[in-house]
């Protein structure tokens, strides 16, 4: 036993654990859920540190100071909980930098309980047996939350989110058309039963029911004035020297949406963790708060290794649309005082193409590695890597074996990734991969590699890469896990640090085991090579904890809690969706700074180019796109050749997850009786549009298509307006109260479910009670959605071979998807 315990240490010590020191521990490990990135040469030199007597230097990344890797989430058998770490650095967090809220605990899952309402416990009971695996934190089945929702049985403050219901209004409530869709990834989640007419009609009538809020802030709206004012004390304290590297971040847009001070200290420690994140410099910073609102942040440009062009780049590109002129306000002459709004900051520093341009990514594996001091090969070679093989990743559903490397306080950790596990692709039976002199029946062949490395402030950073090694901004398809990209999984930083919260994600190694058993068919020679090359489980969970208590130091020191989520989302990934999710009235109001009644009645009165955007935030949602050029026609500024360039990178966020969206608009928002009315809708894509009226009473009559108007095929090119220019009818409105028109648009199917036209007796159809209707409908669509699934398994569960003279078995065709998009918007008849 002393033998062998004396053998293990001689290990650790040449993979640089020192003093002997031995620990044996349990089988846990990670890897690596990696991001895409851009790499545009401007940055790819060594950042440049201005020392506090002006002079410059050049500062190599790979002589900075302590590092981290935060390893990719695979996760093949349950998570065990790692024992602390003997190993771990001596030195503690700065404990001036550890509050209430950041001190470092133990992960925990949220005490998700059932509302005591009965009525609210069958939605939540709804949500939690259809949609809570994907989208509840706490209970998911994948790596992060599906579609920036992680906390779907949280009715109250889901009920809050305007972009997903909107209350008393199901029908224009993206959450009601999801579940009318019947969304669901069958690949991953197979046992999810489906919602049927009951679930839905229980969060129909929920949304329904629910009353929009009318509380104002707790705290007054936040002006230019306020924000100028903080930016010119913070520049007259600082002096001229220090004021010419501080840059400014804003959340005051936001906290004037009333978001809470949980959620606004959130999107705080977002900022640091994102600035951290692009940080070349050596130490964390927490960006400092200059306001009594905490809304106006401040950071200097050399605490994180930038020169002035990196700052200039975010700022040239932020969307005109959003961009905060202050200089009118401000006192100082500095051209770098204005802020850059902190939510935009949080989606497209992370993302292609800034992300690698602001990081100085090098365009090839090779170069990365170079950069960081590593040297793979000679690690390998002599015993100081480490190596992992799993039959089935969590991310990719294929293959994957995991290398770490290390030198001096720099971690680096790469995922060979593979879509099957056929030929070369079978590291079961392939397991030297990359290694000199192996046999080659013996080597590997990935079809894809993904990277975390530690930044020198022991934050982490990452990159994707081809099979040869050069670096690339998403990866094939097929190495990604279908249901997974609707949460953004190939979108570099931003959705691995979304996964990779605290840097680790739990894996078991089975290379070891197979290669040491008998079903390894492999030579002697490859076997023992196999065995050297590939780690124990007691091995793994030693570099783990000391990886993951290196970031979870370094998170604290910048002020950061790391184990905080804002509504079951990572907090950078919930800043950015602040900006990507869809505006209403108020939000958009207080991006402009305006009251939302000011803004209705400007939006009312304004000669805007395309009043279709008026009439539709008016009367419901505008996606970020369409918001911004909004923004641009209420300030009769037209867009310039660089906000067009930059409106490239807004979404396009389409209707229920699906491939076309539909806008919805009528020529008022209020009636008299006797009024005329005129419906708007506008496609994406060529589509067969159904509009429904229902009136106060809950009666349905279709309005189009009609005896006059039978073809509903409607393209994108322009607004559709009903009645039509050469209609014989008009839409003369009668009886008060409140109305709704649904608009469905189908791709393959003329008609939605349940709506059969018959012209010789009814020139519009009449659809009688709206619930009873969708009843009916739903349970026709569940069928045709039920045939389509079932063919779609046939196809896929077809044999693949079969011998010559037997016949295949015939195989339901899959009929083509149909995809919808909805929407709806109420008015009122006085």
């Amino acid at each position: 036993m002393t033998g062998m315990i004396g053998s293990r240490c001689r290990r650790l010590q040449r993979r640089g654990w020192g003093n002997g020191k031995c620990w044996l521990a349990g089988a846990v490990a990670t890897v690596l859920c990696l991001a895409d990135s851009s790499f545009v040469p401007a940055f790819a030199r060594p950042p440049v540190r201005v020392e506090k007597n002006g002079a410059a230097q050049a500062v190599p990344p790979a002589a900075a100071a302590p590092a981290t890797a935060s390893p990719v989430s695979d996760s093949t058998v349950p998570p065990v909980a790692p024992a602390a770490d003997p190993l771990a650095p001596s030195v503690a967090p700065n404990p001036a930098a550890i509050t209430a809220s950041t001190a470092i605990t133990a992960p925990a899952l949220p005490g998700i309980a059932p509302p005591q309402d009965p009525r609210l416990a069958q939605v939540f009971a709804v949500f939690d047996a259809t949609c809570a695996q994907c989208h509840q934190t706490g209970k998911l089945n994948q790596p992060s939350p599906s579609g920036a929702l992680g906390n779907i049985l949280d009715l109250p403050h889901l009920a809050r989110q305007t972009h997903l219901v909107r209350a008393g209004q199901p029908d224009a409530s993206l959450l009601y058309q999801v579940l009318l869709d019947r969304h669901r990834p069958l690949e991953l989640t197979p046992d999810i039963k489906w919602p049927v007419a009951d679930d839905i009609a229980r969060v129909r009538t929920w949304i329904s029911e629910l009353s929009a809020p009318t509380a104002t802030c707790s705290q007054p709206p936040i002006t230019g004035d306020t924000i100028a004012a903080a930016i010119d004390a913070a520049v007259a304290a600082a002096g001229e020297a220090a004021a010419h590297e501080m840059r400014f971040i804003t959340l005051a847009h936001l906290a004037n949406t009333c978001a809470t001070p949980a959620e606004l200290e959130g999107y705080r420690q977002a900022i640091s963790k994102v600035l951290n994140s692009l940080s070349w410099g050596a130490q964390p910073i927490a960006p400092v708060a200059l306001d009594e609102a905490k809304s106006v942040l401040s950071f200097k440009l050399s605490d994180i290794g930038w020169v002035d062009e990196h700052w200039n780049t975010l700022a040239r590109a932020e969307p005109k649309a959003i961009a905060l002129d202050l200089a009118a306000k401000l006192k100082t002459p500095a051209t770098n005082s204005r802020p850059i709004r902190g939510d935009w900051f949080a989606y497209a520093a992370l993302r292609p193409p800034f992300y690698a341009e602001l990081l100085g990514l090098p365009p090839t594996l090779d170069e990365t590695v170079r950069l960081l001091g590593i040297n793979r090969r000679t690690d390998t070679a002599d015993g100081r890597g480490m190596r992992a093989g799993l039959k089935t990743s969590s991310v990719t559903r294929g293959p994957r074996v995991i290398e770490r490397h290390q030198a001096d306080t720099r971690r680096f950790w790469l995922a060979h990734d593979f879509s099957d596990s056929v030929g070369e692709h079978d590291i079961f039976e392939r397991p030297l991969g990359g290694i000199r002199g192996a046999p080659d029946k013996a080597q590997y062949r990935d079809e894809g590699q993904r990277v975390i490395f530690s930044l020198p402030n022991s934050f982490v950073a990452f990159a994707l890469y081809e099979s040869d090694g050069h670096r690339i901004d998403q990866l094939p398809q097929r190495l990604e896990l279908d249901p997974l990209r609707s949460a953004g999984s190939t979108l570099a930083a931003q959705s691995c640090l979304g996964c990779h919260t605290g840097g680790i994600k739990p894996f078991t190694d089975q290379m070891r085991a197979h290669v040491g058993s008998d079903k390894f068919t492999g030579s002697r020679d490859v076997k023992d090579l196999a065995l050297a090359l590939y780690d124990t489980q007691n091995e793994w969970v030693r570099v783990l904890d000391e990886d993951a208590y290196r970031y979870r130091r370094a998170m604290i020191q910048a002020g950061i809690d790391p184990d905080m989520s804002l509504g079951g989302l990572e907090p950078t990934a919930a800043l950015a969706h602040r900006y990507t999710r869809s505006l209403d009235l108020k939000i958009a109001a207080a991006e402009i700074g305006m009251l939302p009644a000011a803004l209705d009645t400007k939006l009312a009165e304004a000669a805007l180019p395309d009043r279709s955007l008026g009439y539709r935030l008016r009367q419901g949602l505008l996606t970020r796109t369409d918001a911004n050029r909004l923004f641009l026609a209420l300030n009769a500024a037209a867009p310039s050749t660089a906000t067009q360039q930059t409106q490239a990178i807004a979404p396009s966020i389409t209707s229920s997850g699906s491939k076309i969206a539909l806008a919805l608009w009528t020529n008022q928002t209020v009636y008299k009786s006797g009024d005329l009315m005129t419906v708007f809708a506008q496609p994406s894509a060529p589509c067969y549009l159904t509009l429904i009226s229902v009136n106060a009473t809950g009666k349905a009559t279709v309005l189009f298509p009609s005896e006059f108007d039978p073809d509903n095929l409607i393209n994108p090119d322009a607004p559709f307006a009903l009645p039509t220019e050469k209609a014989h009818y008009q839409f003369r409105l009668k009886d008060p109260g409140r109305e709704t028109i649904i608009g469905r648009c189908q791709t393959q199917a003329k008609f939605p479910a349940g709506v059969e036209p018959d012209y010789e007796r009814q020139r519009f159809t009449v659809l009688g009670n709206y619930d009873n209707f969708l009843r009916t409908s739903f349970s026709l669509d569940s069928d045709a959605a039920r045939n389509r699934a079932v063919a779609k398994t046939a196809a896929k569960d077809a044999p693949k071979d079969t011998p010559k003279d037997a016949k295949p078995a015939p195989v339901a065709a899959t009929p083509p998807a149909d995809s919808t998009a909805r929407a709806a918007v109420s008015i009122e008849i006085k």
